[in-house]
């Protein structure tokens, strides 16, 4: 299928892209609701299924959704989030027509819901009498006021430091002890990284030469933590804990720190991304993904 994936964080949006096409999709990325609906006004051949999450500046997902069925679209409509979403999408939701995937989710969890979402595109939808929401929408008003707040509150402190300033012209603090260690090197992150056929057995990473311990962070697709570790050696061997945690067809990441004798960070890696391919990606037409088993979708 050719895909609209909508979402406004850069490393969910490219792991996300990442997990449609190891399904085989073709995907094309948009960043925000406005892109995405000029997107789907110029493509040609035309998309076949939108997946979006409901979070996003200025249009968020559940108006990208109204806007598109009250134009009678025949898209495949799929949308994710971390929470339930307004009550305006569980409606959608509930009538059948879109699909939710609750984060983080699984290539097979995503497969699943486009395979739903494909036979629910000639299904009847009600939408709200008021049409698409403006400025009441959950998703757009509080970001708003909060960037709104977010403003004043900046030129408030920056009047209060300036004027602190030239009242009491305060001398400026110490600067901190220095050491030998490279504070601030970028550590290189040898393993996992990238497509896997199997799960790995162990992270791997350079060594510092100033490290006295590293520790390991591992996060899902959303920067959820999910397990962390501490070793004085320049490898961890994949424990049964983190172990159990992954999956095939999920993208996770990970980064490493260089700590020294007093726990400070000496080097840290960028986060990497990994993920372990699923075992079978194909998604049949005839998988027995019936529109009666749309309704048990999961918050």
């Amino acid at each position: 299928m050719k895909i609209l994936l909508v979402e406004d964080i850069s490393e969910v949006r490219v792991a996300t892209q990442e997990l449609l096409e190891s399904l085989g999709h073709e995907v094309v990325t948009a960043a925000t609701g406005g892109q995405a609906l000029r997107t789907l006004e110029n493509q040609t051949p035309a998309f076949e299924a939108l997946v979006t999450d409901l979070r996003l500046p200025g249009m968020s997902g559940t108006q990208i959704l109204l806007h598109l069925l009250a134009r009678d679209t025949d898209l495949a409509l799929v949308a994710y989030s971390a929470s339930r979403g307004d009550p305006i999408l569980q409606n959608l939701v509930e009538q059948g027509r879109v699909l939710f995937l609750r984060k983080p989710f699984s290539a097979e969890d995503l497969a699943n819901r486009l395979a739903a979402a494909r036979l629910a595109r000639d299904l009847p939808v009600n939408l709200p009498e008021s049409g698409p929401p403006g400025t009441s929408d959950p998703y757009t008003s509080p970001r708003r006021w909060h960037r709104s707040w977010l403003t004043a509150a900046a030129f408030i402190a920056v009047i209060s430091g300036a004027s602190w300033h030239f009242i009491s012209r305060a001398p400026g603090l110490p600067q901190p002890p220095t050491s030998s260690a490279r504070r601030g090197t970028i550590l290189e992150g040898h393993a996992p990284k990238g497509s896997l056929e199997d799960l790995p057995t162990a992270f791997r990473w350079q060594e510092v030469s100033e490290a006295s311990s590293y520790r390991v962070e591992l996060r899902g697709v959303d920067k959820t933590p999910l397990w962390d570790g501490v070793t004085s050696r320049a490898d961890l061997p994949m424990l049964d804990e983190p172990l159990s945690l992954l999956h095939r067809g999920v993208v996770y990441s990970w980064k490493v720190e260089a700590l020294d004798t007093e726990e400070r960070v000496v080097a840290a890696s960028e986060w990497i991304r990994f993920l372990v391919k699923p075992a079978n990606t194909a998604v049949s037409g005839n998988s027995g993904y019936g529109v009666a088993g749309i309704g048990q979708t999961r918050y």
